[in-house]
């Protein structure tokens, strides 16, 4: 990989009249029907928010052309209105833009663009520099980790809540760092444990897919995001993850 910290534009794309989901909506999570006329209800409905460049009208647009409902499926359409999204504030957009970068998803790769839109930087111009590529990098495994773990079924005995942090070390993200936040309550500590084994079975898998990041633009970063877990059944999780607290 090229030892460049050189920004990829997430360029912004003109304001269309295709558009669709909610907001926060992932391409998944957008609108199921597709008949003509759901979809020109649904594209006269959020045409005004499109036009007032409102940042929840532009992450359905992008929802709509991740999912490719209503609209043709056009990943590069997408990003486009995920940057104009991020730029009108919306923080969900940024994430997505950051994860998108981080697995070259629509985007060139790029852990140096991954880091400036979790550190805030995408939105402007300021420099990108070795931190913005350590933090892309720990916050890429982070989030993949949190997205490809297994959670195990709910012991009996076990609460049905736990918060906790996991935190990647860019030095050494193998070692990832577990730690709860929730008041110890009985059940909870093994709740704790098979709950760190979950995660820490997956790291390895998730470090063999992602991009081996370049050893020269590496400083000293951690990323950690606090998550809070639901049990809906035995075997349901409900995982709740808050904004990347960056070290």
């Amino acid at each position: 990989m090229q030892a460049t910290l050189g920004r990829v534009a997430a360029t912004t794309f003109g304001v269309l009249a295709l558009f669709g989901a909610s907001a926060g909506a992932s391409a998944q999570e957008a609108p199921a029907a597709d008949t003509p006329r759901s979809c020109a209800a649904v594209l006269a409905e959020l045409n005004a928010g499109l036009q007032q460049r409102r940042a929840d009208a532009m992450l359905a647009a992008a929802a709509l052309h991740e999912a490719g409902r209503c609209v043709a499926k056009d990943d590069a359409k997408a990003v486009q209105y995920l940057g104009e999204a991020a730029r009108a504030g919306s923080r969900v957009a940024a994430a997505r833009l950051a994860r998108r970068f981080g697995r070259g998803w629509g985007v060139p790769q790029s852990y140096a663009n991954a880091g400036a839109w979790i550190t805030g930087k995408g939105a402007s111009d300021d420099r990108i520099d070795a931190w913005d590529y350590s933090v892309g990098y720990a916050g890429t495994v982070a989030k993949e980790l949190l997205a490809a773990v297994r959670y195990p079924p709910q012991a009996p005995g076990q609460p049905s809540e736990l918060s906790f942090v996991i935190e990647v070390d860019v030095l050494n993200p193998t070692r990832i760092a577990f730690r709860t936040t929730s008041d110890p309550v009985e059940g909870s500590t093994a709740l704790a444990t098979s709950l760190e084994a979950a995660f820490r079975g997956r790291i390895a898998e998730v470090l063999s897919w992602l991009e081996p990041p370049d050893s020269r633009l590496i400083v000293p970063a951690r990323v950690a995001i606090p998550v809070k877990v639901h049990y809906v059944s035995v075997q349901e999780v409900a995982a709740f993850e808050g904004e990347p607290i960056l070290r």
